[in-house]
């Protein structure tokens, strides 16, 4: 995962506003869910260690990855002008981001908005301020959107144990199931294993690159 492209620390702003207790229950189980991607090591550059927010289609995107695995949410927002949300790129640390997540529970309003140099989240109970990162974000899309191979015979190959149980509780998350059925389709021991539901809760999408074995 190597493509790149721009993100934005410019003035341009945006809003998103989510205007239920549960769409503010779904953000946060997003972000826990996408936050397993992020790296979290202590020499981490922002763009691995970090949690990007896009709006496209009236949806909320979030997206993470490592280069090793990549874990993208999306939830239906509000903006301003009732389905006008809109939000330029936004990238902000992964680990601050979930912290935030959980002082939110039970709040039933939220409003993002982008300055300068912050993120603004703000609840009806108070607002947090999340420093923005710039430089550079892999071009996530090629991945997600890459045309479908068709199955090829893998005999042999394995996946990390903590990438395979991190995706399984994101899966578990979007779903809401406590035992998920997940399926991961893999067409060559060379591509990223991919999965994709369209759950109770969010949509997610989790990619994840095998280890190859010799034989």
């Amino acid at each position: 995962m190597e493509a790149a492209e721009a993100t934005n620390t410019g003035t341009n702003s945006g809003l998103v506003v989510i205007d239920s207790a549960q769409g503010v229950e779904q953000l946060r189980e997003a972000i826990q869910a996408v936050a397993l991607a992020a790296d979290t090591g202590k020499d981490a550059p922002d763009m691995l260690a970090g949690i990007r927010l896009e709006v496209e289609n009236g949806k909320l995107l979030l997206i993470a990855t490592d280069r090793f695995r990549m874990h993208v949410a999306e939830i239906p927002v509000e903006g301003d002008g009732v389905t006008d949300a809109h939000l330029v790129p936004s990238l902000v640390n992964a680990k601050e981001l979930a912290a935030w997540a959980k002082t939110a529970k039970g709040a039933c309003q939220l409003n993002i908005r982008r300055t300068d140099l912050h993120l603004e989240l703000e609840t009806n109970r108070n607002l947090v301020r999340l420093v923005l990162s710039g430089g550079e974000y892999p071009k996530w899309r090629s991945f997600i959107e890459a045309k479908e191979d068709k199955p090829q015979s893998v005999n042999r190959f394995a996946v990390n144990g903590k990438y395979a149980y991190d995706l399984s509780k994101a899966y578990s998350l979007a779903t809401g199931e406590k035992v998920p059925h997940l399926q991961l389709d893999i067409t060559d021991a060379t591509k990223p294993m991919r999965t994709h539901v369209e759950g109770r809760r969010f949509t997610f999408t989790g990619l994840l690159m095998p280890i190859r074995l010799p034989g």
